[in-house]
C-alpha cells in the first residue's frame, strides 16, 4: 500500500497530449478574441461618435446629422461602416438617432460569429 502512494507522489506534470490540447484550445480562444476585437473597437467608435453628436447638438436636419456622423467615422478610421447604419426619427424637440447593426465575422470554415450592436442617443434639433 505504501509503495503505491510513493509512486503517485512522484508523477507530476502534463503529458504531451494534454499539453497539445491545452495549447489548441488556447489558440482557438485567442483567434476568436482577435477576430472579434475589430468589430467591438468599431462599435466603441460609433458609440463615441453618436455621443459627440448628442453633445454638439444644434443639428437642424437629418441630412446634417448624417453628414456629421459620416465625417466622425472618417476621422476615426472606421472603414467598414457608413451612415446607413443610423436611423433618425423626430421625437418632440429632439431627434432619436439609432445605430442598430450587426457584423458577421468569419471564424473558420463554415463557422461565423454574428455580433449585434445597438445604441440610441437624442440629438437636440435647432
Amino acid at each position: 500500500m505504501q509503495r503505491v502512494i510513493k509512486g503517485a507522489a512522484r508523477q507530476r506534470g502534463l503529458t504531451a497530449i494534454s499539453l497539445v490540447l491545452i495549447v489548441g484550445v488556447a489558440a482557438l480562444i485567442l483567434t476568436a478574441a482577435l477576430k472579434l476585437f475589430t468589430p467591438y473597437l468599431d462599435y466603441m467608435t460609433v458609440s463615441s461618435s453618436l455621443t459627440s453628436l448628442s453633445d454638439q447638438g444644434g443639428s437642424s436636419t437629418p441630412a446634417e446629422i448624417r453628414s456629421k456622423f459620416t465625417k466622425l467615422l472618417d476621422i476615426n478610421g472606421v472603414r467598414d461602416l457608413n451612415a446607413s447604419i443610423i436611423t433618425i426619427e423626430r421625437n418632440g424637440p429632439n431627434y432619436d438617432v439609432t445605430a442598430d447593426y450587426e457584423v458577421r465575422v468569419p471564424y473558420m470554415g463554415n463557422i461565423d460569429f454574428v455580433v449585434k450592436f445597438n445604441k440610441v442617443v437624442q440629438v437636440p434639433a435647432s
